[in-house]
């Protein structure tokens, strides 16, 4: 990975939190401090490396020495892209959110296409209550990617259930749109079900139980909620079924059996058994 490849994906992950394996690939926090300050002694008129040791400090909380550096960089070039972006994610993270879409907005004024300023700016807005900017932003970032990360599609959705409280489908499309890019990824078809039943379309929901049925080896999590699904449609015979085969399922899985997740599966399967029983005694 390039140094600018490497500094781009620092300073836009740095605006929630650093991966766990990827602090792990590279070496503690301090590691690699002390091998960026090796380099900083060779080469201090070298604005990235500023930059590089600032996003360091960032992830350390050190929000007052990130601060610092990158002051340092911009004195070296006030118009090193990266120290500009990561300048503004370092304002989202003090939380002055004013500062931030202002830092943004000249960055995209300058390069429309900056997909990192474009998502600083869509959470910025997001936290200032800016929702319907907010919702844009987010779906011009997602456009420039190549392949989104699932949290923004994620993110556009939260937004839009905010924004248009009155309008569940626009979260959907959002969903929506992510399973359509990246594939039937479940933190995205989760939700998507979610809204789906929510707004009664069971058939759609079912129908994508019925994908992640099909591709999963562990169909007991899948036949739990496909039964929910049926239980809340009204689809009582059914529903009972398939909590049945999920009891079965999760008895025979691989799963260690008093695990806390098994443990939740066999509850809600047996909560599906117990209401479409009572349910089907109240039938004529």
């Amino acid at each position: 990975m390039t140094l600018r490849l490497w500094m781009s994906a620092l300073v836009i992950v740095g605006v929630t939190n650093v991966n766990g394996a990827a602090v792990r690939a590279h070496g503690t926090v301090h590691t690699r401090l002390a091998r960026v300050n090796g380099r900083l002694a060779t080469s201090p008129r070298d604005p990235s490396l500023w930059v590089m040791r600032a996003s360091l400090h960032r992830e350390h909380r050190d929000l007052d020495s990130a601060q610092r550096d990158l002051d340092h960089a911009l004195a070296l070039d006030d118009r090193h892209h990266d120290a500009l972006l990561a300048r503004a994610g370092l304002a989202l993270a003090r939380q002055r959110y004013d500062e931030t879409i202002d830092r943004c907005r000249d960055l995209i004024d300058h390069s429309p296409d900056d997909a990192g300023a474009t998502l600083i700016l869509a959470r910025a807005l997001t936290a200032s209550g800016q929702l319907e900017s907010a919702f844009d932003s987010y779906e011009r970032v997602i456009e420039l990617l190549p392949r989104p990360a699932p949290d923004l599609f994620l993110e556009q959705a939260r937004v839009a259930r905010r924004a248009f409280p009155n309008h569940p489908y626009l979260a959907a499309w959002s969903l929506e749109a992510g399973v359509e890019r990246l594939g039937p990824i479940v933190s995205l078809v989760l939700p998507l079900i979610e809204l789906e039943v929510a707004s009664e379309l069971y058939a759609v929901a079912e129908a994508r139980v019925d994908t992640l049925l099909r591709q999963s080896t562990r169909a007991g999590r899948w036949l739990v909620l496909r039964a929910e699904i049926r239980l809340a449609a009204g689809d009582h015979e059914l529903a009972r079924n398939d909590a049945a085969l999920a009891i079965e399922s999760l008895g025979s899985s691989k799963r260690r059996p008093g695990s806390k997740l098994t443990t939740q599966l066999l509850e809600r399967a047996n909560r599906v058994v117990i209401e479409s029983h009572l349910n089907l005694e109240k039938q004529p």
